[in-house]
């Protein structure tokens, strides 16, 4: 079982129009996961719902019409992945045709040479100019715990502790990609780090499950408008990494030291 015991809307509070949608569209997602893949991921945390609802309507739209655009996109694309390509035609990564979808569905464009830095078991994460997981690879849920929601409305940042001199690459290689003072495909020079998860450790008797992981980052590349040349304004990041569960639990984890 991957995140949160919770899989209906048991959290009680009044719903606008957008808190009822974000609902509707997590759970649907989640069932999908559960149904189509060996992920059981889970829609929402009450943190999560608690942060969605105190958002500007404006930026709640905004989620909304990313998790719509997710929706779309599983149901759409789900059957062409992996198990439907032929094995004639092996490609670098098992998700690909879902990661080029998704550059489409998010009016993204990448360069075509990334594909050749990507080995078959590495997680694959898209984020938007906010610094928002727009979408990750099925296997990011092999080592995550966090439900839809939290990843929908955090700032990676915010979600994962890490030591300081790993943040502080990590900040170097985002704004120097979305600068554009870093161009094409990046080798991130990072060495393999522990992180820890924290944003809902407060949810765990709700059934979400803290972990540490053992990650190793490979490259960063931006991602453009697809109507603009590579040269032009940068609106998104896809990174690649690899991650292996290092401890499980709150306890254990808490113990985890970051230098």
């Amino acid at each position: 079982m991957i995140g949160f015991a919770k899989k209906k809307n048991e959290f009680d509070f009044e719903k606008s129009i957008h808190d009822q949608q974000i609902i509707s569209h997590v759970e649907s997602i989640s069932s999908f996961l559960e149904r189509e893949s060996q992920y059981d991921v889970a829609p929402f945390s009450n943190q999560a719902l608690l942060k969605f609802k105190s958002l500007e309507e404006s930026k709640k739209e905004k989620a909304v019409q990313q998790l719509k655009i997710l929706n779309q996109l599983l149901l759409s694309t789900y059957s062409f992945i992996e198990k439907d390509i032929p094995k004639e035609f092996p490609l670098p990564h098992p998700e690909r045709f879902l990661v080029e979808k998704a550059l489409q569905f998010f009016d993204l464009k990448l360069r075509d040479d990334f594909w050749a830095t990507v080995q078959p078991h590495d997680i694959l994460e898209i984020y938007n100019e906010d610094g928002i997981q727009v979408f990750r690879t099925f296997n990011f849920f092999e080592t995550s715990g966090y439900s839809l929601t939290d990843l929908l409305i955090n700032e990676w940042y915010n979600l994962w502790e890490r030591p300081k001199f790993v943040l502080q690459r990590i900040f170097e290689y985002s704004n120097g990609i979305m600068s554009g003072e870093m161009t094409g495909v990046v080798k991130m020079d990072i060495s393999k780090h522990i992180v820890k998860e924290i944003y809902s450790a407060t949810d765990e008797l709700a059934g979400f499950t803290p972990r540490s992981t053992l990650v190793e980052f490979g490259h960063i590349c931006p991602l453009y408008n697809p109507k603009n040349n590579f040269d032009s304004k940068v609106t998104g990041i896809i990174v690649s990494s690899t991650a292996q569960t290092h401890t499980m639990g709150s306890e254990d984890t808490r113990k985890v030291i970051l230098f």
